[in-house]
């Protein structure tokens, strides 16, 4: 049984994002569980600062400053090891991969792999011999994942997941003008000109609505430039990037989420559309949204380059109150039965606890006996002079947007 075990996880940032709240809301299932969970973040800026304090047992700045790649992984080790944890989980941090072959060979070790992007894949996979499990968080990861290496016994599905929803805040009666929301970043795999030109298509077919946008990112100029030179401006509203908490209110009142991506894992805020019981209208993915949405039932999958698809469907539930009831409350129930958090921590539960039962193809090989960054994660891990431009850079930033470290 997987009792008081303390884990640590590696994570970026106290960023708002998918791997913040996977860091947040399975370490609070953890510790509800009986364990401890502390947090090693590598850039202490971001706005999730007291969730992470207040909902976790501690939270430990690691960053790089300065520092040679080498020096730095050196550091890594030391810290991690003082931690002693019994379960280290990375959620794509390179300098946490690249320690792994230097950490006692008693900690359970796992990489959590959150996208199909080559650098994310790369990354879950480095350093495999000394890791005992690859989780994907989606099936379109896993089958990526099992195509680039001969360990694919070690590669694990486990979805995000999110809180249930204790109640719903749906309006009643008429749902013209359509209340729409788009949340996510502002980021060329998010496809923003395909949810703009689902905006123009519903303007051109006359169909009533408003539309709020969470959400930042560099391709959020783009698209107040975009809305702004538009006949349904005065619909739109931008919120610019919020708290998961504010989030689920400002979920509440609306009916409809908009998804245009070219390509997710097991994207966030499609559970938590659903979970608050919004139609979703979601791009076609294999092995990501087709495995969440059953299409008709519980939300809808549209062909992210036919905006018509989009307007069609909105159109014919804009009519028909009785199925928009129907499929908000299937997205209820599928979320509820399949993405509880509290279940799918279950599952990383059994991982802890299965470290000596792993078959191994081979010996784990030697490693080097000081740190050194292994060849996979070196262009992942900035050289010195990139680092040191990189740092300069942040450091401006941080201070033209008056934002500081909050540790």
């Amino acid at each position: 049984m997987s009792f008081g075990k303390r884990i640590v996880i590696g994570t970026e940032a106290f960023k708002i994002g998918g791997f913040s709240t996977h860091t947040v809301s399975f370490g609070q299932a953890f510790r509800a569980q009986g364990h401890e969970v502390h947090v090693l973040i590598t850039e202490p800026f971001g706005g999730l600062y007291p969730d992470f304090k207040d909902k976790l047992d501690s939270v430990v700045n690691l960053r790089r400053g300065y520092e040679t790649r080498n020096l730095h992984l050196k550091r890594v080790v030391r810290t991690i090891t003082a931690l002693k944890p019994d379960v280290l989980i990375n959620n794509a941090q390179p300098f946490v991969q690249a320690a792994f072959p230097y950490l006692s060979d008693k900690i359970v070790k796992i990489s959590v792999v959150h996208n199909v992007m080559p650098e994310e894949l790369t990354m879950g996979l480095a350093n495999d011999q000394w890791c005992d499990w690859v989780v994907a968080v989606s099936d379109n990861i896993q089958a990526a994942l099992k195509s680039n290496t001969t360990e694919s016994h070690k590669i694990k599905t486990i979805p995000v997941g999110v809180k249930p929803v204790a109640h719903l805040k749906r309006q009643n009666g008429n749902l013209a003008p359509l209340r729409l929301i788009y949340v996510g970043r502002f980021w060329p795999q998010k496809n923003i000109p395909g949810l703009l030109a689902v905006l123009d298509a519903l303007h051109h077919a006359r169909v009533a609505f408003t539309i709020t946008m969470v959400g930042d990112g560099p391709d959020l100029p783009a698209a107040r430039e975009h809305v702004s030179q538009s006949d349904y401006r005065q619909q739109v509203q931008f919120l610019g990037a919020r708290r998961p908490e504010e989030v689920g209110n400002i979920l509440d009142n609306h009916d409809f989420c908009l998804m245009t991506s070219h390509f997710e894992g097991t994207p966030h805020v499609v559970l938590e559309a659903m979970a608050h019981g919004l139609v979703m209208l979601a791009s076609r993915i294999p092995g990501s949204t087709d495995r969440i949405i059953t299409h008709g039932v519980d939300g809808f999958l549209c062909d992210r380059n036919s905006p018509q698809e989009y307007v069609a469907l909105l159109k014919r539930l804009s009519q028909s109150q009785g199925e928009f009831v129907s499929v908000s409350r299937a997205a209820q129930s599928t979320i509820q039965s399949r993405y509880s958090v509290p279940a799918l921590a279950g599952q990383y539960l059994t991982l802890f606890d299965q470290k000596n039962n792993l078959v191994s193809s081979h010996q784990k090989p030697a490693a080097p006996s000081s740190p050194k960054v292994c060849q996979e994660l070196l262009p992942l891990c900035p050289g010195f002079f990139k680092q040191s431009k990189h740092r300069l850079g942040d450091l401006w930033r941080q201070w033209a947007k008056n934002q500081h470290p909050a540790i």
